[in-house]
């Protein structure tokens, strides 16, 4: 018997490694302790090039966000606005042709820091715009925080402690002004209460599902032709 299904348990065995990995590397941890938050905020401060007021204000808000952690996963919520040209940052020579360029370099170096900690993105898009009302993308409400808005990210942490483990990184730091010199920014921590996974994907998952055990359960029942002997 076990010779016969050998294959398909190997197959099985690599499958479900596969999948206890993923589900490690996107499962919650530990809340942070008071110490784990000082030390993360230590090193933003130390690194982080940003003028002294704006990184208190930073440091302010991340201690008391991170001091509340629950040990759950935070979904982040990205609001941006690209500006009319590169601003100056203080301090650091942003090497970019252009806005759009900057925010591609920040963004290609913070996904390679942060993807092995778990992030993954829930949804990224572009907001439309509505023709020819120029002056607003909303249907509904609006004003000039939300208004012309260029890109709308939501981005998935397994817990805080990854966030704060991108966002203290060196090289991260480095990175960091290539954002604030090409768009401002909106970042706003949420907890995932509904999830909703596309439903195209579900039901094609559970009709492969279905089909493959409908064909095993039919296999499993037909009786074995007898042997020939030569």
């Amino acid at each position: 018997m076990f010779k016969r299904y050998r294959p398909e348990l190997m197959l099985a065995a690599v499958l479900l490694a596969l999948v206890l990995a993923v589900c490690h590397w996107q499962a919650p941890g530990t809340r942070l302790s008071a110490a784990e938050v000082e030390a993360y905020l230590a090193q933003i401060e130390r690194l982080a090039p940003m003028p002294d007021d704006d990184k208190a204000e930073l440091l302010r808000r991340m201690r008391v966000w991170g001091m509340a952690d629950d040990g759950r996963p935070v979904y982040m919520l990205n609001l941006m606005r690209y500006h009319d040209r590169l601003r100056p940052w203080p301090g650091q020579r942003i090497e970019a042709a252009s806005p759009e360029a900057a925010n591609r370099h920040y963004e290609d170096v913070a996904v390679r820091i942060a993807l092995p900690k778990g992030l993954s993105m829930a949804f990224a898009g572009a907001t439309q715009g509505l023709g020819d009302l120029p002056e607003t993308d909303n249907l509904i409400g609006g004003g000039p925080a939300v208004d012309r808005l260029d890109r709308i990210l939501v981005v998935r942490y397994p817990n805080r402690r990854a966030f704060f483990e991108l966002i203290s990184a060196p090289e991260y730091l480095k990175v960091m002004p290539y954002k604030f010199a090409a768009m401002s920014l909106v970042l706003t921590p949420m907890s995932g209460l509904t999830v909703t996974p596309d439903l195209r994907l579900l039901a094609g998952l559970v009709a492969v599902i279905l089909l493959f055990g409908f064909g095993w359960w039919r296999a499993a029942g037909q009786p074995q032709a007898p042997s020939q002997r030569s």
